[in-house]
């Protein structure tokens, strides 16, 4: 049976996206317009965050429809803390990796295998908060407008109001939490289209073909493939439909290479049909998982009682037919398929799951989605504390001189007209003048570079993802 296609929706035309911007500008300057008289500070950074959730509306359409409409809960609410693939290979080599058993699913669900699940996102709904803010505050510039916001707060020191500031900030967060959201959205569908294919397994008693789902795959099963098929766990090749049991697999998607590589089934296995494949008993056993890609050692044992009633036609089961003990043969890396490996010039192929999900050898050779800190964040960084240094400079030239001037002439200046009670010290005045001066010079650090640079990242990407 061949799995559904997928329907892809058609991206967006040009014209239908700038139209698109055009009337949700429009629409944002008609609004920020009639708020100018009652908050005209405000007015271009509020039509700016309007024109950019446009452009975030526009261009951020998904370009996958036929797929679950809402994700798993698993995934979402999965414990931040726990790594993804929490069956590593340290932990396996301390307990071994357990015998596979043979057409028996309720003895392998004994044993401690993982799901054929496999979630590649970033965030989680626990950890999205966090993580986000932690990868915005690394920057200078955020924890130097964060402490210039709350400093606008304070009425004695800040001449100035605290919207600018604020809504410049929160602009800047927003923006970066929306562009980290969309691009683990689309982790998230990637991780769906690959745990949602099709794949066919044939029962363990009757040898049917069952449609099942790629994550509900489980070690031991044994899944048919058809030809230009992906394989959807780490397994060893029982039979195929190419001569003498050899197949051929493409593994351009693992190690680059796109010539085609030989794979057969073991000696002992040949020209068994089906119906002998599924009545075969016995256990598999194979090294601890590993991230090399091309290492692979184990061995498969028949048991004698299974194969008496069999088509017998190759010399090893005859003789393990004749034997009162069951007959052991060794597997090498030429029998084994990885995930992700596609089956090439080869009509069909049965092999048995011996690695799924975070054990496999594409999992394991996954590294977690990069923290993102750009050479350019690097170097703003740089001029940020130099400018900053600066400031500081400059705001303590300020201090010094109120204080000299509280502390020789502001007592006479009777043009101040300050009465007993509006008098402070000079030192008092020092630390007033240095944070009333350091919110007045914050603009020698611009905030709208970095809002320009926010919504230069989204678009840029958006050009990029269509190149």
């Amino acid at each position: 049976p061949q799995s559904s296609p997928c329907h892809h929706s058609p991206p967006p035309s040009p014209l239908c996206s700038l139209c698109s911007l055009l009337f949700c500008s429009l629409g944002s300057l008609l609004f920020c317009s009639a708020l100018f008289c009652f908050a005209p500070l405000c007015f271009l950074r509020l039509h700016l965050l309007c024109v950019s959730f446009a452009l975030f509306c526009c261009f951020s359409r998904p370009r996958v429809s036929s797929f679950p409409p809402r994700a798993p809960m698993g995934s979402l609410f999965r414990n931040p803390f726990r790594n993804r693939n929490a069956y590593s290979e340290g932990a396996r080599e301390e307990l071994g990796y357990p015998s596979i058993s043979i057409n028996d699913p309720n003895e392998n669900a004994q044993r401690d295998f993982p799901s054929n699940e496999i979630w590649t996102t970033k965030y989680s709904v626990w950890s999205y908060l966090p993580k986000v803010l932690f990868e915005q505050f690394r920057k200078f510039t955020s924890i130097y407008f964060l402490i210039i916001a709350l400093l606008s707060l304070i009425p004695a020191i800040s001449p100035v109001g605290p919207w600018t500031t604020w809504m410049g900030l929160l602009f800047i967060l927003g923006v970066a939490m929306l562009r980290e959201a969309y691009e683990d959205y689309l982790r998230l569908l990637a991780d769906m289209r690959v745990n949602y294919r099709a794949a066919v397994i044939l029962h363990p008693t009757t040898g049917v073909r069952t449609n099942v789902r790629t994550k509900d795959l489980r070690v031991g099963d044994l899944v048919r493939l058809e030809q230009n098929t992906s394989v959807p766990a780490d397994m060893i090749v029982l039979a195929s439909g190419g001569p003498d049991g050899v197949c051929y697999i493409e593994t351009s998607q693992l190690d680059g290479e796109t010539n085609l590589k030989l794979r057969k089934a073991p000696k002992m296995l040949l020209n068994l049909s089906v119906d002998d494949l599924v009545a075969l008993r016995g256990i598999v056993n194979v090294d601890t998982p590993s991230h090399h890609l091309y290492e692979f050692k184990g061995n498969i044992e028949i048991r004698n009682d299974t194969v008496a009633d069999l088509n017998v036609s190759t010399v090893d089961l005859s003789a393990l037919a004749e034997s009162s003990e069951s007959t052991s043969r060794a597997l090498t890396n030429s029998s084994f398929l990885m995930r992700a490996s596609v089956v090439r010039n080869t009509p069909w192929v049965i092999g048995m799951v011996v690695y799924a999900g975070p054990e496999t050898k594409l999992s394991l050779n996954q590294k977690d989605p990069p923290s993102k800190f750009s050479s350019l964040d690097r170097r703003i960084n740089k001029y940020v504390v130099g400018l900053f240094i600066f400031q500081c400079l400059l705001c303590i030239g300020m201090a010094i001189q109120a204080a000299v001037f509280t502390n020789s002439a502001a007592s006479r200046a009777w043009y101040l007209a300050l009465s007993s009670d509006e008098y402070v010290s000079p030192g008092v005045a020092a630390v007033i003048t240095f944070f009333s001066y350091f919110v007045i010079m914050s603009y020698v650090i611009p905030i709208s570079l970095v809002v320009s640079l926010e919504i230069t990242k989204v678009v840029q990407a958006k050009f990029m993802e269509w190149d």
